[in-house]
């Protein structure tokens, strides 16, 4: 089914599908711009290696209502804590909302800890949603679904599938689907927008999948390998230059960091500043050189992207280190 956000109407499904109103969402997660996605959480981290203790909820920006915290259940990305929480509520949430590449830190390492989330959600009764909003045709045709060998009960799309156009799209089980239509109009899940079902995005979409389909053995290894190199020619310059700076991946998806080690509190305040000064450089320059980084720091490469362009841009990123001052 085609939409605009494709968190809303997926969260509406599985808390009438299930008759729950609560959802488990991690810390630092991504799933879009409505009051349920932005509720986060610090956790104090603990000495032992999988514990982390919830230390309050915080809200991404002002304007959400504190009532949306008790429809909310947050839990630390990647522990094993994460899965006692979901057993030890069985059967409250609705579902639990999970980015497989998490968007905060991009990593390829946590699909063992997925594969678990999935089992404690079956046996804990609770629908599990996959975001692949980022990862969805990107990390391979299949998405994270594919690649962790996953089988989520409901999953979001974005835009990528529209060729960089505006588009969404959910995927659910047959007996969720259910819940858009017949039976009493009552306990249908409402779902349309001004831009829903756009028919150009549409249109795009179907050639993106096409092109994707048709040329997969060749597009992603090809990709995947173009983000690998930007990544390591990046990450040796910003060593050897000692910069605090890194660039991960995750399939053609890479993410620029540019992170300080801090010793101290007194320190904290200057460091933070020092950092802020170098990306701020960087960015210029990347920009006197033609390279438009999106304000998340994430970087997407796709067929559009020659090789020519790909070696541009990896030239410029190396350069502008280069002139960042200490």
């Amino acid at each position: 089914m085609l939409c605009t956000s494709e968190s809303d109407p997926t969260l509406r499904a599985a808390r009438a599908h299930t008759g729950r109103d609560l959802i488990a969402v991690f810390s630092h997660a991504a799933h879009g711009l409505h009051d349920d996605a932005l509720v986060t959480a610090q956790f104090a981290q603990a000495p032992a290696a999988n514990d982390a203790t919830l230390h309050r909820k915080v809200h991404i920006g002002a304007g959400v209502p504190a009532s949306v915290d008790e429809n909310v259940m947050v839990l630390p990305y990647g522990r094993e804590q994460a899965l006692d929480m979901i057993h030890s509520s069985r059967h409250k949430p609705a579902a639990v909302i999970v980015e497989p590449i998490p968007s905060a830190r991009l990593s390829l390492t946590h699909g063992p800890w997925l594969s678990r989330l999935q089992q404690a959600c079956r046996t804990s009764g609770v629908l599990l949603i996959l975001d692949e909003t980022f990862s969805g045709f990107r990390l391979c045709y299949g998405g994270a679904q594919e690649f962790f060998d996953l089988s989520p009960d409901l999953v979001t799309y974005g835009n990528t599938m529209g060729g960089g156009l505006s588009i969404g799209a959910v995927a659910w089980r047959t007996g969720i689907m259910s819940v858009l239509g017949g039976g009493n109009p009552q306990q249908r899940v409402f779902c349309g927008t001004t831009h829903a079902g756009n028919p150009l995005s549409a249109a795009a979409a179907v050639a993106v999948l096409n092109l994707l389909s048709l040329h997969r053995e060749t597009v992603y290894p090809q990709l995947h390998e173009a983000a690998s190199n930007i990544a390591e020619a990046f990450n040796s310059a910003a060593e050897k230059l000692g910069h605090g700076a890194r660039i991960e991946t995750a399939g053609s998806i890479f993410h620029i960091q540019f992170d300080r080690n801090v010793s101290g509190e007194a320190t904290l305040k200057r460091e933070r500043a020092d950092q802020r000064q170098m990306e701020q450089e960087f960015y210029r320059h990347l920009l006197d050189k033609r390279v438009i980084v999106h304000a998340s720091e994430h970087c997407f490469l796709s067929t559009a992207h020659t090789v020519a362009d790909i070696g541009e841009i990896s030239a410029a990123m190396i350069e502008s280190l280069h002139l960042i001052k200490h």
